[in-house]
């Protein structure tokens, strides 16, 4: 079977069942070039973000062989542990080391106050070359002036998972963290949520010891004239991975 059409699209789906799902390419290397996949773009996305995860997870094991890591499960947000709303065998990841965002910041009229009330709280931060030594305390309450476009979907980005998490990696590792700011910029499209919007080797301008809080600020553009900050999140490097429930 070289071409399938795959429309299953259940309100909560089980991880584990979609990756059993993908077992209609089969083991057939050799003809994996003209096998044909046919499905919407959001559960094109859902494969995506599974495989991302399930990557992310596989490298923490080959850098921790003998098991030496954590799992740490986030459920205070989303009420995990209440079948009949949530099914817990629903889960994401937050894995050591790895940097998210949203997939669009919600650039509409009404978020102008989130963008004046982050111009006035950054205003002290310049675009040095290099990182500021801030609270993850501060970063958690940048975050909550970062709001989301539904639009674009909200799977790992989820506001409220993103602060649990936060709380949770200050029990394990303290209450220091790293602010990179940058202004200026003109990213006007959507990125996955495991993607990115930093540019070059940004990335290496904030140690990986402890969070890491990418906060952009983006110009107007012809279609859009709010300004508004794009955040991405860097966690700190470790043996542990964040696990959480979540309604797709």
């Amino acid at each position: 079977m070289l071409v399938s059409y795959y429309g299953r699209n259940p309100r909560r789906p089980n991880a584990d069942t979609v990756l059993q799902h993908a077992r209609m390419y089969g083991y057939r290397l050799d003809n994996f070039g003209v096998t044909r996949l046919f499905l919407p773009e959001s559960l094109a996305n859902r494969f995506k973000l599974i495989h991302q995860m399930e990557n992310a997870l596989r490298e923490l094991v080959l850098k921790y062989p003998d098991g030496k890591f954590e799992g740490l499960f986030i459920s205070d947000p989303l009420r995990a542990t209440r079948t009949n709303v949530l099914d817990p065998n629903s889960i994401g990841m937050y894995v050591a080391g790895s940097s998210y965002n949203p997939s669009y910041p919600l650039r509409i009229l009404s978020q102008k106050r989130n963008t004046d009330w982050l111009d006035k709280r950054l205003e002290e931060f310049s675009d040095r070359e290099g990182a500021y030594e801030i609270s993850l305390d501060f970063i958690i309450e940048l975050l909550e002036h970062c709001e989301p476009d539904p639009k674009h979907g909200i799977e790992l980005w989820n506001p409220k998972t993103i602060k649990a998490s936060l709380e949770k990696i200050k029990t394990i590792k303290g209450n220091r963290a790293y602010l990179v700011v940058r202004r200026n910029r003109d990213l006007n499209q959507a990125r996955r949520e495991t993607q990115g919007i930093l540019s070059g080797r940004e990335d290496e301008l904030a140690p990986r010891d402890a969070p890491a809080l990418f906060i952009y600020r983006q110009n107007a553009n012809q279609k859009e004239e709010i300004e508004i900050w794009w955040p991405q999140l860097r966690f700190p490097d470790g043996n542990y991975v964040l696990a959480f429930s979540f309604e797709w």
